[in-house]
């Protein structure tokens, strides 16, 4: 990887703790599987094992190679937007 990425590379040392706005899952894959999860229902699930079975078709079939590319080219925009606001909050540029 770091051959691959050069001065993109962070190092294990660099890397932001627990920042949901740069958390791939957090930021993209949670707000998409989310939107799918509940599209077209109306009724909340009866128990658990209905929503973990939907929540799995959903993965399977909404979280493509295509859609983790574009979530990981939305990464270094987002880190820049972070290092502007000083570390503070960006979800209010995202939303």
């Amino acid at each position: 990887m770091k051959e691959k990425l050069r001065k993109r590379f962070i190092k294990k040392d660099e890397w932001p703790p627990s920042s949901p706005d740069l958390n791939v899952l957090e930021f993209y894959f949670w707000i998409e599987l989310s939107k799918n999860i509940h599209d077209g229902r109306f009724e909340p699930f009866q128990s658990i094992e209905p929503l973990k079975r939907r929540i799995r078709r959903v993965w399977n079939r909404s979280i493509k190679l295509d859609e983790t590319r574009n979530a990981i080219k939305r990464f270094i925009p987002r880190l820049n937007v972070v290092v502007e606001e000083e570390g503070g909050p960006i979800k209010h540029i995202f939303s």
